[in-house]
């Protein structure tokens, strides 16, 4: 799917809607993954702003939000998600492990079991 324009400027409330009714049929986890972002392989490759998404009907993916870095140089991060339709976006927490918890360790081609998903061989992804 490309997005063209073919109507005049129409910044109405009812507009934005047609727009969004629009978006939200044609974007997910497919063109997500397919179209709009890369690989991300290394580990220390990993940023804020990656996503990790599982394509598909249904898929899943959601959003590395914030980094915190020790002395080792060791990354870890909170993941953000929400569902679709779009509705409020909430941090996940990390029941797997208290030490940390709500952060993660991000590893590129891992599993990655969040408190409600679990990733399999975790395909992070950057924007392109």
């Amino acid at each position: 799917v490309n997005f063209s324009k073919q109507g005049s400027y129409d910044d109405s409330y009812e507009n934005f809607r047609k727009y969004l009714n629009l978006v939200f049929t044609y974007a997910g986890t497919i063109s997500l993954n397919k179209y709009e972002t890369q690989s991300v392989n290394a580990a220390s490759d990993v940023k804020v702003g990656d996503v990790i998404v599982t394509a598909g009907s249904p898929g899943h993916a959601v959003i590395l939000v914030d980094e915190a870095v020790n002395t080792d140089g060791e990354k870890v991060f909170l993941i953000a998600e929400s569902y679709m339709p779009a509705q409020s976006i909430h941090i996940v927490t990390n029941p797997f492990d208290a030490k940390t918890n709500p952060w993660y360790r991000i590893t590129p081609h891992t599993d990655l079991t969040t408190a409600r998903y679990s990733f399999y061989d975790a395909n992070v992804k950057t924007w392109k």
